[in-house]
């Protein structure tokens, strides 16, 4: 059993309407936006199609519509064989609630993009702070110095207020950047989520 062109060609009409809204390009960058109530339609959408690919012979088309769509991984986990469910990776768990485990999820979340390895650029306060120690290649890069010891276990930084020159920094040396923001506080927790994703063109 095959799904009707007709059903195909108003997935993919979707699809390109919402990548207006969500990739744009704009002086040599690639942004990729996280609006949640957009993503979270989004989400629906994709579910409610690959809910009735299921019911057909799909292997081979839900794997050109990845293909043809690579921008959809910027935002979610494919489905696979083993694991059909669609993970929203903007959506952190409940459980992570100190800066470490968050970071440690964003960081694991947002590997790669187009090609090319994601930086997690991660704001505590008024600072972008690092806490992996695979992530010394890029403080080397960035010039930043180790920080002394301390209780939240941060090995590098750097103010907020030069996010834009180290993110262009890493954009030039072939990185893909992932930006990571505050939102305030629930229940005594500091709520983070994805502002947004860069690469170049």
């Amino acid at each position: 059993m095959l799904v009707r062109r007709r059903v195909v060609n108003h997935l993919k009409e979707k699809l390109t309407s919402f990548k207006c809204k969500l990739v744009v390009q704009y002086k040599g960058k690639v942004y990729y936006y996280f609006d949640e109530k957009l993503l979270d339609q989004l989400h629906a959408v994709l579910n409610s199609y690959l809910g009735h690919f299921k019911l057909a012979n799909t292997v081979k088309l839900e794997r050109t519509l990845w293909q043809n769509n690579v921008w959809l991984n910027g935002y979610f986990e494919q489905p696979s064989y083993e694991n059909s469910k669609l993970i929203r990776k903007y959506k952190i768990p409940k459980q992570f609630v100190n800066v470490k485990q968050q970071y440690n999820y964003f960081r694991w979340r947002f590997n790669e993009l187009e090609g090319k390895q994601i930086i997690v650029l991660f704001q505590v306060g008024k600072f972008i702070e690092f806490y992996h120690q695979q992530d010394q290649p890029i403080a080397l890069l960035l010039k930043l110095k180790p920080m002394s010891n301390n209780k939240r276990g941060v090995l590098f930084g750097f103010p907020l207020t030069r996010l834009t020159v180290m993110a262009d920094l890493l954009l030039k040396n072939g990185f893909a950047c992932c930006v990571i923001k505050q939102r305030g506080m629930v229940n005594k927790i500091m709520q983070r989520e994805v502002d947004n994703m860069l690469t170049l063109l």
